[in-house]
Order: structure tokens, then sequence, then C-alpha cells
């Protein structure tokens, strides 16, 4: 899966910091979101989202071909820290990306603003990602088409079957 964008992206270990703001991107629909029905939905096109991957990681499994490193400063002992958590493998969709995309997108839906800032988050996590060595530019791009899907197939879709369902 390795690509030439991933040949011009050096390992930059001061990224990890940005890349541990995962966890405040994808919690972020907890504070958002207030009704039930949008919360359901959101469930499950995390449901989806998380399927999906899972399936692929069984069909196609992809490992990551991180660098070694030497633990000398404290960003690079949290990038040894990362590392030994988060094997590197079924990296292919990132579903870490797909969780951030998926939330960026309902939290845009349901407070524009407040998406707005959640997006910016949740690129540059993707790009700290790719900075970090987590995942290959392709993974980057299959959790962020993985994440596009849920939305579409719960939020746009279910919408306008909603919406005809209601006309019959």
């Amino acid at each position: 899966m390795h690509s030439i964008v991933d040949r011009w992206i050096p390992f930059v270990p001061q990224w990890i910091y940005i890349y541990m703001a995962i966890w405040l991107v994808i919690f972020s629909p907890l504070l958002i979101v207030k009704d039930f029905p949008t919360f359901r939905q959101l469930v499950m096109a995390y449901v989806f989202v998380f399927s999906v991957s899972f399936l692929v990681f069984l069909i196609y499994p992809v490992k990551m071909i991180r660098p070694m490193i030497a633990p000398q400063d404290f960003s690079t002992r949290m990038v040894a820290v990362l590392y030994s958590v988060d094997k590197p493998f079924n990296c292919f969709p990132s579903i870490h990306v797909s969780g951030i995309f998926l939330s960026a997108l309902v939290c845009l839906r349901v407070r524009w603003k407040a998406g707005i800032f959640i997006l910016i988050g949740a690129i540059l996590i993707s790009l700290a990602a790719l900075y970090t060595k987590q995942h290959y530019f392709v993974d980057i791009l299959g959790g962020v088409v993985v994440a596009l899907v849920g939305y579409d197939i719960f939020f746009v879709r279910s919408k306008k079957w909603q919406q005809e369902a209601v006309k019959q």
C-alpha cells in the first residue's frame, strides 16, 4: 500500500500530539448531538463503518511498515508507546480516520461552527497519521471514503427514504 506520497512525507514524531487528539474528535458528537433520532443514526453509522472496515481487514489485511525509532525525547517516546499499543495490522481502510470523519460530518450537520472546528481536527489528525507513520496515504483515503458512504447511507439517504415513506 506504500505510495509515492508516503515517500514524500517524512517521519516527524512531534505530530504525535495532534494524533492523540483523535479521542477528542471521535467522541465530540457525544457533546454536540442532543436528539435521540440523530444519535441513533450516528450509532448505526459507526456500526456500519466499523463493520465494513473489519470485513476489509479480513479480506485484505494490510500491515504498516513503520520506521525503527530510538526513543530519544518525549515525542519519540510517545510514538514508541503508540506503536506498542496500536499494532501495525489492519490499516486499510483506516478505522481511526473513518471514525473521526464520520464524527466531523455529523457535527457539521448538527452544529455548523463546531463541525468546522472538528473537521479541521479530523484533517490534521489524518495528516498526523501520515507524519507519525501510523498509516499509508491510501489508508487515509479509504477511511474517508468509508465515512462518506456511512454518512450517505444513514444521514442522507435515510432522510430521503423517510420522506418517501411519509408521502406514501
